[in-house]
């Protein structure tokens, strides 16, 4: 069983209407939970059901002094219902389930509204030995406003000896309209109720590298998503509104490296880097302003440094080094210092520690 709770009160300046909104002010509180039992009547076999429940409200006022001039409020209800099966066999495992999830929304802008999304799902993964293995899923999905979907996937991993594994994946998805996307109602943005899911087929291949003390991953991937959602507008006088605007093909490669540098008992060490470059080829039907596919990230390299001193005190830094396509590029950095009391940790986060703008 799981829950929690977070309230979070915030000047949200520069957040969705810039440059007017520099007094305004928004409130957000989020409840979840939710309960998993796995039973087991074979060996082999299990079944997990799961119920979880997400609660969230968003207060926003545009001018926290005169919230006559435009405020906005709405709550949202998550249900979740899921089953998941496994069955384990000589060769492989099988895994099927079902999950069925409603959303409702009540709020002064987009009113009051609510759908359900089915889904059914089945994989086979085989080891044709101890050195090769593949697997196969589709994932049939029914939403009330946009019918059935099939999404079906494939992967395959081959170890090349106790250090390397190289392997490689394809698989279909999509990305549903929000309610914002479909209904909000802005001085600058509109919503438009006529969107259409954006659907995206993705393949990637990479190698791996494990040791005692060190780690390391490459790989390379492909995305092609079609009826893309991006709110767009004709010129500055017109409002934004999210349109089924293009297809975005990116391809780019990652690469992940750790090393554990255990000097002694008493100090523990734990370096990792990561690196991820995007080239995107945006194809737009018209002459229109993109206000987010322009903003994606080109370049993100992050780095950390992560130490234990007895077992107690940690000192953790990390940096992010970040390019994005339409802007220029910025480093943070931030510190975590903490201590580890039995089963507790008291920790304490400076983020951007050099006051990065």
């Amino acid at each position: 069983a799981m829950g929690g709770y977070e309230y979070n009160t915030f000047g949200a300046n520069g957040y969705y209407s810039a440059p007017g909104d520099k007094e305004s002010k928004e409130t957000t509180q989020t409840a979840l939970g939710s309960i998993r039992y796995t039973y087991r009547p074979r060996k082999n076999f299990s079944i997990s059901p799961r119920v979880s429940y997400r609660y969230n409200n968003d207060d926003y006022i545009y001018v926290k002094s005169k919230p006559e001039l435009y405020h906005n409020i709405h709550g949202t209800n998550v249900l979740t219902g899921e089953i998941q099966s496994v069955l384990s066999t000589k060769k492989g495992h099988i895994g099927g389930g079902v999950e069925l999830r409603n959303e409702q929304i009540n709020s002064t802008n987009l009113g009051d509204r609510q759908r359900n999304n089915l889904g059914i799902y089945g994989e086979y993964k085989h080891d044709f030995n101890d050195k090769l293995n593949a697997g196969i899923g589709l994932y049939a999905n029914y939403n009330s406003d946009y019918d059935w979907q099939l999404f079906p996937g494939v992967d395959v991993g081959y170890v090349i000896d106790k250090k390397w594994k190289v392997y490689a994946s394809a698989t279909r998805g999509q990305r549903l309209p929000t309610y914002t996307d479909l209904y909000y109602k802005g001085p600058t943005n509109i919503g438009n109720d006529q969107l259409k899911p954006e659907v995206a087929s993705y393949a990637e291949g990479g190698v791996k590298y494990s040791d005692r003390n060190f780690y390391a991953q490459a790989n390379y991937f492909y995305k092609y998503v079609t009826d893309f959602i991006d709110w767009v507008r004709v010129n500055a006088t017109h409002p934004w509104q999210p349109q089924n605007y293009q297809s975005v093909t990116t391809s780019g490669i990652t690469m992940n490296i750790a090393y554990d540098l255990n000097v002694s008992n008493n100090f523990l060490s734990k370096i990792s880097l990561n690196y991820t470059y995007l080239d995107p080829t945006i194809k737009t039907p018209g002459n229109e302003t993109s206000k987010y596919t322009i903003d994606a990230l080109k370049h993100q390299a992050t780095g950390s440094l992560r130490n234990v001193f007895f077992n107690k005190v940690n000192l953790n830094v990390t940096g992010r080094y970040l390019y994005r396509i339409s802007a220029n590029d910025y480093t943070l950095i931030d510190l975590r210092l903490g201590y580890q009391w039995k089963d507790f940790m008291v920790y304490t986060d400076l983020n951007n520690i050099f006051d990065t703008q």
